[in-house]
């Protein structure tokens, strides 16, 4: 049992590590002969895999230097030989001539290779299943045991809960949800209870943990899959933090950020990665072991935002410096909740009656809080007063009054809306410093009274400006300003050609410069058609306007001002997403679960996670995915009948 054990998780090891660039791939002579069809299968998966935005190296040849172009044929269904997946080639003068050659003809020992792949993939042809006789009944039941397993799966993933029980034995009165909720499942449905369980081969009853995580697998395979398809070869944003679960193991959570079809905004969890440190250079580890293994290219990266923690922001051996090191185009955001906060901190550390009132306001709520009488106590005065008030029309009641409900949550940051506001928030500084600057005048007067008031004001008025300037670097200033140029409020009153070429300059790699003297033309004639139209008049904030524009099919009219949308909505200013990511974290890895392996969380925080689009993901999808992974004794039948 123990080198069973072994066995597993030494192919599971070799199967996550698989690399999609086949030029990167381990040579499959090198893994246990056992393990050999597992790891092809796997392969067979992944699918072809050319890589995008690569800059392949050029070689000399004479005068002139020559590379791979991408725009050269090559058919994807073809295999390569030792030229094109170990020694490579170099003779790009004649590389066409060379890849006909490699494609051969139709007895070739490239087209026999495509033949036995194809064989391969076909497990009714392996020697294994041929040996055994089944019958149509036989895969008809094997179906309905298999889809039974994954509905339970199902259940478990979208709600988070455990698997396993502590006692999964027959004469357990608690078996585990996965087991406890396949026998709820065999008393509503005969035909399931009539070939699961005891009623199923033993050596097939698809119920043991293996499957289990096989079949969360291939759930949380399926949904990055969806989410890969959805970005294809758009750009996008990362957004990373770290945090310590159940276990003690440090995890960093990958959030991507990218525009849709639609125009929406969209932020997706892409995986949680176990590192063991946080050291800048084990973080971008992480990253590039995650990108590799989804087949996404740092080329595409154009933004990346983090907390403030030194190893991520640090301008020499940060992770924004060495993402910047690679592409200059990911533009670094440090999170603006915390920055504000960050601030707010700062200002009430250092200046001494504000740091007191904070002092004095945690006293009181650790002193109320850790006790139920005190606690129980102040929310009854809470409620006399607030009965109080209303009675005398003081207060004023109805549906959301009296209520915490002006903030917006959390999940709002990803509509786009919060950029504006931060860029409002941020134009209006100078003005709110000149409003305190007043205030402080008028205090100033001998005539009136709160001298030592306003000039406290003073002082945090200073600190506060001071902390701004630290915390908001100039190249941030820069890029939000721009970006503030393409905000439709108030009829596009902040529209600003200049500057908005000023943004494009900004992004290099995506305009060239043919673009870049274009754009002005183009800016000018999207803002005379858009302006005045009833459609545009209403919309307040990017968000928006993108999906305005899409709708409209302007985004093709005018690609160049929505590439110019595109860059300014995928930029993040804010890391709720990879926070949310943390919070689900310690819903699945708990005390009680804190066993639970890397790759098993991942799985099912993906699903979990992103549970709206695991939902629209059909059973036939992921059953065929299950099948395909491994070679299994019994094969599913085309149809139950």
């Amino acid at each position: 049992m123990n080198q069973e054990r072994i066995n597993v998780s030494s192919v599971e090891s070799s199967v996550d590590n698989i690399d999609r660039d086949p030029g990167k791939r381990r040579p499959i002579a090198e893994y246990e002969v056992q393990d050999r069809d597992r790891i092809r299968r796997e392969y067979i998966s992944k699918g072809p895999f050319q890589p995008k935005g690569h800059v392949f190296k050029k070689s000399s040849f004479g005068k002139e230097k020559r590379s791979f172009q991408c725009n050269w044929p090559i058919n994807d269904n073809r295999f390569g030989d030792d030229v094109f997946v170990s020694t490579g080639c170099k003779n790009w003068k004649k590389a066409l001539a060379i890849f006909r050659e490699h494609e051969g003809s139709v007895n070739s020992t490239h087209d026999q290779a495509r033949i036995l792949f194809e064989g391969f993939k076909n497990q009714r042809q392996s020697v294994g299943y041929n040996l055994m006789k089944f019958d149509k009944e036989d895969e008809v039941n094997y179906r309905i045991r298999l889809t039974a397993s994954l509905d339970v799966t199902r259940i478990l993933l979208k709600q988070g809960l455990a698997f396993r029980g502590h006692d999964e034995s027959l004469e357990s009165e608690n078996r585990g949800n996965f087991l406890e909720i396949l026998d709820w499942l065999r008393d509503q449905k005969l035909e399931v209870a009539a070939v699961t369980l005891e009623n199923a081969p033993r050596n097939n009853q698809m119920v043991s943990p293996l499957i289990q995580k096989e079949l969360t697998n291939c759930c949380a395979v399926e949904t990055t899959k969806v989410i890969l398809e959805d970005i294809k070869n758009r750009n996008f944003s990362l957004l990373v933090d770290e945090a310590r679960d159940a276990s003690i193991k440090e995890q960093m959570a990958l959030v991507l950020r990218y525009v849709n079809n639609d125009g929406e905004i969209v932020e997706r969890f892409l995986a949680l990665v176990h590192v063991t440190d946080t050291t800048a250079k084990s973080l971008k580890e992480g990253i590039d072991l995650v990108f590799a293994k989804h087949g996404l290219s740092l080329s595409r990266l154009r933004g990346q935002g983090y907390d403030g923690a030194s190893n991520m922001r640090g301008e020499y051996n940060g992770l924004k410096s060495l993402i910047l090191n690679e592409n200059p185009s990911a533009k670094y955001v440090h999170c603006f909740a915390h920055q504000l906060q960050l601030v707010v901190v700062n200002v009430t550390k250092t200046h001494g009656a504000v740091s007191d009132f904070f002092t004095i306001v945690t006293m009181i709520v650790n002193t109320c809080g850790s006790s139920c009488k005190r606690k129980d106590k102040l929310r009854q005065l809470e409620h006399e007063k607030l009965v109080e008030g209303i009675e005398s029309g003081e207060i004023k009641s109805g549906r959301g009054l009296n209520q915490e409900t002006s903030l917006k949550r959390p999940g709002d940051t990803r509509w786009g809306s919060h950029f504006t506001t931060l860029l409002r928030l941020k134009s209006k500084w100078s003005s709110i410093i000149e409003v305190l600057e007043n205030v402080f005048e008028d205090g100033a007067n001998p005539d009136n009274r709160g001298i030592s008031k306003t000039l406290g004001m003073r002082m945090v008025l200073d600190l506060l400006t001071q902390e701004m300037e630290n915390r908001f670097p100039e190249i941030n200033s820069e890029l939000l300003t721009c970006m503030n140029c393409l905000s439709p409020k108030n009829s596009f009153a902040s529209f600003n050609v200049d500057k908005l070429v000023r943004l494009a300059e900004l992004y290099p790699a995506d305009f060239s410069s043919i673009e870049r003297m274009s754009l002005p033309y183009q800016l000018k004639t999207y803002i005379n058609d858009i302006v005045d139209k009833v459609e545009f008049s209403n919309i307040e904030d990017l968000g928006n306007l993108a999906k305005m524009l899409v709708s409209t099919s302007r985004d093709k009219a005018f690609p160049l001002v929505y590439r110019l949308i595109e860059l300014t909505l995928i930029l993040p200013v804010a890391t709720a997403s990879v926070e949310r990511v943390f919070s689900s974290m310690k819903l699945i890895k708990t005390d009680l679960r804190n066993r639970m392996g890397d790759e098993w969380m991942n799985d099912i925080m993906v699903v979990y996670i992103e549970r709206g689009i695991f939902k629209k993901i059909g059973n036939e999808t992921i059953l065929r995915r299950f099948q395909d992974m491994a070679t299994r004794r019994k094969q599913l039948s085309s149809s139950v009948s």
